[in-house]
């Protein structure tokens, strides 16, 4: 016989009380409060790396603001996803409050690990879609891959990718592009 759980909301699960040396992460996804292990150093260095050529980009271009981890996405009352990195344009008014982004991020980069490739892949790439995101990068380690996807008709489909060395591109950055190199270097 199969337990039902009684699904939380955003505000239930900001209530919630984790110990101050609890060093996990914890997202809500689907009403289920979701714990993931902190990120290893590899994950680290590849979202410095991206940050760095992407903030430079939006910086320079004066386009809007890169957010990284821990930033929660407020999708709905059932539903708070953190990505690795998130774009917010300045097209993209009033996208945030104290605590989290209310409006869909332009651009959202998550980095896959074994523990979250599946909700990456597939629960939170569906949440994505319906927020709104207009480009979904995935970012594989191990295959040292990256995948670009945008948003169109309600869908994300592959727009730019690259496996072991080359570039990406972006879509909705128009002229940014991303040398595999610069991702996966220590």
């Amino acid at each position: 016989m199969e337990t039902l759980v009684k699904k939380i909301t955003y505000a239930e699960f900001r209530e919630l009380d984790f110990p101050d040396d609890d060093r996990h992460i914890y997202e809500l996804l689907d009403g289920e409060p979701v714990q993931r292990n902190t990120p290893t150093l590899q994950h680290q260095r590849i979202a410095r790396n991206v940050f760095r050529k992407l903030d430079q980009f939006v910086l320079e271009k004066n386009l809007g603001e890169v957010f990284f981890a821990p930033i929660t996405l407020l999708v709905d009352d059932y539903n708070a996803p953190q990505p690795d990195l998130a774009f917010i344009s300045n097209k993209t008014a009033n996208a945030t409050d104290e605590f989290v982004v209310v409006k869909a991020p332009d651009l959202v980069v998550e980095i896959l690990s074994p523990s979250t490739m599946s909700d990456d892949r597939y629960r939170k790439r569906k949440l994505y879609e319906r927020f709104g995101v207009k480009e979904y990068w995935l970012i594989d380690p191990q295959n040292q891959s990256v995948e670009v996807m945008e948003l169109a008709n309600g869908q994300f489909d592959l727009f730019s990718f690259a496996a072991g060395k080359g570039k990406v591109a972006s879509k909705i950055l128009d002229g940014f592009t991303l040398d595999l190199t610069d991702v996966f270097l220590s």
